[in-house]
């Protein structure tokens, strides 16, 4: 619940997501989502292909509404079941004590919402937000965006995207990244090489770490290893053949990273 009020937007979180960034199976996944589907807490966004979203706001959902999706009602002890029966029911001692704490514990869930819950892990993040490397991915392709981005942020990341060079260079400028992932071919053949060979002139970006991606070597005719491998032109490049495996390019990020911060 709290990474769909957290990071929903209009397609919804999709599962996968919420697995890799809980660290959670999918088959148990499953019957989380159900069960908070048939409560009438969460729902599709729109459709059956599309992310999860939550179906009252989060000021209207309490923690005890969460509860009841997996486990109905509190009952701390056996005792306190309507359908027990005790032969000491009226000689025990403690029962008044059992009934005083399961309602506190109904009361205490009943007045705290997940937007409650919400704004406390929003004030964390606020806490650490400088300490997260951003990274700037300018590609295309929205799904390879999509499954880098699901990795990145699982480990802590921030991630922002673009999908062209005229976008790519205001949100370099806009949001000063740690990092860029750049895609050779987007509109244009060569316009991810043309984009790097811009900023490159620029003093305040001949430090920025630039991963260069393509899978099109052989038709572009042209030997852009050799082009980005040159630190005099292109300083702090380094080149990456598609398709990429997005674990493996998460260690290549870590590994530029690290090396521009000694």
């Amino acid at each position: 619940m709290l990474e769909i009020a957290l990071h929903s937007d209009q397609r919804g979180v999709f599962q996968k997501d919420i697995a890799i960034n809980q660290d959670i199976s999918i088959k148990y996944l499953d019957y989380i989502i159900h069960a908070l589907k048939a409560e009438g807490l969460i729902t599709n966004a729109g459709g059956k292909k599309s992310g999860y979203v939550l179906a009252r706001k989060p000021s209207e959902i309490s923690m005890y509404d969460i509860h009841n999706a997996f486990e109905p009602g509190i009952c701390i002890v056996d005792c306190l079941t309507g359908d027990f029966s005790c032969k000491r029911d009226n000689k025990c001692a403690v029962r008044k004590f059992w009934t005083g704490l399961n309602s506190l514990i109904i009361d205490y869930l009943k007045t705290n919402t997940l937007e409650d819950i919400v704004n406390q892990d929003f004030s964390n993040i606020k806490k650490n937000i400088l300490m997260k490397k951003t990274i700037l991915i300018v590609d295309d392709d929205k799904d390879l965006i999509r499954s880098i981005q699901v990795i990145l942020e699982s480990q802590d990341f921030a991630v922002i995207s673009a999908h062209n060079k005229t976008e790519g260079l205001k949100k370099l400028k806009e949001e000063k990244p740690d990092l860029l992932v750049l895609d050779v071919m987007m509109d244009t053949n060569l316009e991810g090489y043309n984009m790097l060979h811009e900023l490159k002139k620029e003093q305040e970006y001949k430090s920025l770490p630039v991963i260069l991606l393509t899978g099109m070597l052989d038709e572009l005719g042209v030997n852009l290893v050799a082009g980005v491998e040159d630190e005099e032109l292109f300083p702090n490049v380094r080149f990456q053949d598609k398709p990429v495996d997005p674990l493996l390019l998460m260690e290549i990020i870590r590994e530029m990273i690290q090396k521009k911060n000694i």
